[in-house]
């Protein structure tokens, strides 16, 4: 993050059988976070994302900055699998989003 300066960081990723999904926005200090089974992200991996952002600005306020804020979403409230069709389109839209936002920084 220090070197790259981006507006965004994007990291999805499979734990186990289930999916999980961190979004980074280092400018804001804010960490969303996505997971398919609506579990909280571990101490290690907060603590290393933390450590990250607090190092992410090169002024002197760095070492008072605050612990990142956060997001925990729940948006998800069934568990099931989505529907071949259903998760082709919520991948497409996601891809799209992300190019124009990669576009964009």
């Amino acid at each position: 993050m220090q070197n790259s300066k981006r507006n965004v960081y994007l990291e999805a990723y499979l734990n186990g059988a289930h999916w999980q999904m961190v979004v980074i926005l280092p400018k804001e200090n804010v960490v969303i976070w996505f997971c398919s089974l609506h579990n909280r992200p571990d101490n290690y991996l907060k603590g290393i994302i933390n450590s990250a952002l607090k190092g992410f600005d090169d002024t002197q306020q760095n070492k008072s900055k605050p612990v990142a804020r956060w997001i925990v979403v729940k948006y998800f409230t069934d568990a099931k699998p989505l529907e071949p069709e259903r998760l082709k389109v919520f991948r497409i839209q996601w891809a799209k989003y992300y190019l124009k936002v990669k576009n964009k920084t």
